[in-house]
């Protein structure tokens, strides 16, 4: 019912703070860390933890990437799986993100980016 004005972890935070008290099913990839779950659980109280997807590499993908102006990357996993496909050649043209955490992956591998909020109807 809500959608935040900065995605990610951070903008989902920010929306709970006028909540007082519930409990919270989080729904998250299999790498994420627990730190939004405790953030909320300390918050909000009881916070179920789910990790309901895994990024993994397409053994499928081209070893050579199509032309492309922009990639936009919306989960730190990606990122990584990007990488290990591609590795820094993958990266020569404009990197967009989701959030800070996306991007914060990308600094990383020394990539610069540019966090770019979908636009969620």
């Amino acid at each position: 019912d809500v959608i935040p004005d900065d995605y990610g972890s951070n903008g989902i935070l920010e929306q709970i703070e006028d909540y007082a008290h519930g409990n919270v099913l989080v729904i998250q990839s299999a790498t994420a860390t627990e730190a939004m779950a405790n953030r909320i659980s300390g918050k909000l109280g009881i916070v179920t933890h789910l990790k309901l997807h895994e990024v993994v590499p397409n053994l499928q993908l081209p070893d050579k990437l199509p032309p492309y102006d922009i990639v936009y990357f919306t989960c730190p996993s990606a990122v990584k799986a990007f990488y290990q496909k591609y590795g820094s050649a993958g990266f020569k043209n404009k990197i967009w993100c989701i959030g800070d955490v996306t991007q914060k992956q990308l600094e990383k591998f020394n990539v610069n980016s540019e966090i770019v909020s979908p636009y969620v109807s």
